[in-house]
This record gives C-alpha cells, structure tokens and sequence, in this order.
C-alpha cells in the first residue's frame, strides 16, 4: 500500500524536509488544494464577468 508521503515524492515529484512522513504530506497536499481552490474561483469569475 502506497502513503500519502510516496505518493507526493513520487508522482508530485516535490522533495520534503521529511519524505517518510505522512503528516507533512498531508499538510503539502491541503496547501496544494488550497491554491487549486484559489485558482478555480478566480477561473470562474472571470469567466463570469465576459457573459
């Protein structure tokens, strides 16, 4: 079974101070959401605002 911190050294390629811990891991990967939310929204009122 793959962790939570394989799966952001891996397949997110992002080096962390601790790549064995999957707290951090899970801390990069709500920040991660965090921006991606941030994005979307920004996305979306754009979007809005050429109808």
């Amino acid at each position: 079974m793959k962790t939570l911190a394989w799966l952001v050294a891996w397949d997110a390629n992002v080096i962390m101070d601790d790549d064995t811990s999957n707290a951090v891991a899970a801390q990069w990967l709500r920040k991660l959401a965090e921006v991606l939310r941030e994005a979307l929204d920004h996305a979306i009122n754009l979007s809005n605002k050429n109808v």
